[in-house]
């Protein structure tokens, strides 16, 4: 009986990097877990970060392989650092592990992860991973910003002050989404989960008031959420931090299916005068003002070789002066007009040289004039001696 208790002890979790419960067993990727990779170009890599959590009350082992994906050629699993997780409630109890999507070829993919542990419960513990890959028709397209206004307090870049919970890797959940936890065996193991994910609803300012990247890594997501959206295509940055202003800007989606950034920003600028809507009923809601004005622009941009869409795309060593549209034609023209010098040239060399032999055998030489003198004197002489 007591080898069952302690078995039962050690519970694992799956945390995906916008702070979501991964649900164990679910077998269909979604949008808010960031299980749903979106769209990628061929032969593009993206990376996504999970956690593995332990809240129960022992030590859990991961097997080797710790994470294997039912599709590696596509969705490959990198490893976890270590191998035995305790339980707790300090960071050290997070372990991180990433999964890479990619392929050469279009089409909608998707995987079985499957982390293998010793617990009783959840092993192993498995979850569904999905994307796409695709080429658009067109590199041109338009990016959406929305400014908003949220307290300017939260945006004072200060360090984490909090010592409990995986603060720094993604921060506790509210208390009801614990109580929602619908997974836990027993009253005790159910205490103990609620105990670590509490801290979040008791301290929930200090949490916000944690490094600004994080703070707006944390916002770009819960936008990303709310829109229904990959938070890949969510960027925030600081436009007035003394007056609380934000600017989110929306980029278009190489999946030409998802909403554009015009339907996002117009659905953003709606969901912010809703109380009951997903922006205003996040963790991150009560922080802003509905009462702000949303401006809304749209700027043109163009889609990199990278595969993310910009205003002006970088230089790269495949973007060199030999690859630029302009360049055969301007090597044609350069190189027709030196032909046409050099040949230019040689005709006058030709013809200089034609018209130094025509004057050599019209002009008598020196030799042939003295011979003629001297034998017409000669003749002058004797016509005089006799």
């Amino acid at each position: 009986m007591l080898a069952n208790v302690t078995a039962a002890s050690v519970i694992p979790e799956v945390w995906s990097s916008n702070e979501q419960l991964v649900p164990h067993d679910s077998n269909r990727s979604s949008l808010v877990f960031n299980t749903n990779f979106g769209a990628v170009l061929p032969n593009a890599i993206l990376n996504r970060t999970f956690y593995i959590d332990n809240v129960g009350s022992g030590n859990m082992t991961l097997s080797d392989p710790a994470v294997v994906s039912s599709n590696s050629s596509i969705f490959n699993a990198l490893q976890p650092s270590v191998s035995i997780i305790p339980a707790g409630r300090s960071n050290s109890q997070t372990v991180p592990f990433t999964i890479t999507f990619g392929f050469p070829t279009e089409g909608s993919y998707s995987a079985e992860i499957t982390i293998n542990n010793d617990a009783r419960i959840r092993s192993p513990y498995k979850f569904t991973v999905a994307g796409r890959v695709v080429s658009p028709d067109s590199t041109a397209a338009s990016t959406s910003s929305i400014t908003l206004k949220i307290d300017p307090s939260v945006l004072v870049d200060s360090p984490n002050s909090r010592t409990g919970g995986n603060t720094l890797s993604r921060p506790a959940q509210p208390l009801a989404q614990a109580q929602a936890e619908p997974q836990l065996p027993t009253p005790q193991h159910q205490s103990k989960w609620l105990h670590r994910k509490a801290p979040a609803t008791t301290s929930s300012a200090v949490t916000i008031q944690s490094r600004l990247s994080v703070f707006l890594t944390r916002f770009a997501a819960t936008v990303a959420r709310a829109a229904g959206i990959v938070p890949e295509r969510v960027t925030v940055s600081v436009l007035n931090a003394s007056q609380g202003l934000l600017r989110v800007v929306i980029a278009p989606s190489l999946d030409q299916s998802e909403p554009s950034p015009s339907v996002v920003t117009t659905a953003i600028s709606t969901q912010l005068k809703d109380a009951s809507s997903s922006l205003i009923t996040s963790e991150l809601g009560q922080f802003l003002d509905r009462s702000h004005n949303p401006e809304i622009q749209t700027v043109p941009v163009t889609l990199c070789a990278d595969g993310v869409y910009r205003e002006a795309c970088p230089s790269t060593s495949n973007d060199s002066i030999t690859k630029q549209a302009f360049f055969a034609p301007t090597v044609g023209v350069v190189g027709g007009a030196i032909c046409i010098a050099l040949a230019f040239a040689a005709v006058r060399l030709w013809r200089k040289r034609r018209a130094a032999v025509a004057a050599d055998l019209c002009e008598p030489s020196a030799g042939a004039i003295s011979t003629s003198q001297t034998g017409f004197e000669l003749m002058q002489l004797q016509s005089t001696s006799g």
